[in-house]
């Protein structure tokens, strides 16, 4: 249904409206799914309810990965923002839909190449340092979006911003994770998400 929300906006009413749509999205999604029964019936969950009573129903766990939830809630917005820039680009300058999917297919193989270059490094800098790296990368790299004069560099900036939203949103994963108790990780990485 995202693409298909993404054109009636894009047709029917101002950009700013598909950014406050999808943000709203994203936190009704977050907190639906933090606070479903299906994560409380994760083996363990009765410790971990027991565990989030105690913390006042998770805010502990939240101020203890509020940088990594706050990454990679920037990645998922600028991630939403790129489908309407593109969107919008690609109409602007008089191209069709395709235009559209090839741009986006750049992004998602700068991430698949950055996920795997993430991964095949073994890392010695602090990950909390790394994430604060690859996000000020990333913005940096979303401004280069912005200022792209055509098509075509357009989709080799967009490569460059997806190779580093993989690597961000992996390393936010790992600094929640490494953050909390083993029976909160769950919750932890619900927040991530």
């Amino acid at each position: 249904s995202g693409p298909l929300l993404v054109g009636v906006l894009v047709g029917a009413a101002a950009p700013t409206a598909g950014i406050v749509v999808g943000a709203a999205l994203m936190v009704a999604g977050t907190t639906g799914f933090v606070r479903s029964p299906a994560v409380r019936a994760v083996p363990g969950a009765a410790s971990a309810s027991a565990s989030v009573r105690r913390d006042g129903g998770g805010r502990r766990v939240l101020r203890r990965i509020a940088g990594p939830v706050g990454a990679a809630a920037a990645v998922g917005l600028a991630l939403g923002v790129l489908d309407l820039l593109v969107v919008v680009f690609a109409e602007r300058h008089h191209h069709g839909g395709e235009s559209v999917a090839w741009v986006l297919a750049a992004l998602s193989a700068g991430s698949a190449v950055g996920g795997m270059l993430n991964g095949a490094v073994n890392w010695t800098v602090p990950a909390r340092i790394r994430l604060a790296l690859l996000t000020a990368c990333l913005g940096l790299a979303l401004t280069g979006a912005g200022l792209a004069p055509g098509l075509g560099t357009l989709a080799l900036v967009m490569a460059v911003v997806g190779f580093f939203v993989s690597p961000a949103v992996t390393t936010a994963y790992l600094i929640a994770d490494g953050a909390v108790a083993p029976e909160a990780r769950t919750r932890a990485g619900a927040w991530v998400n």
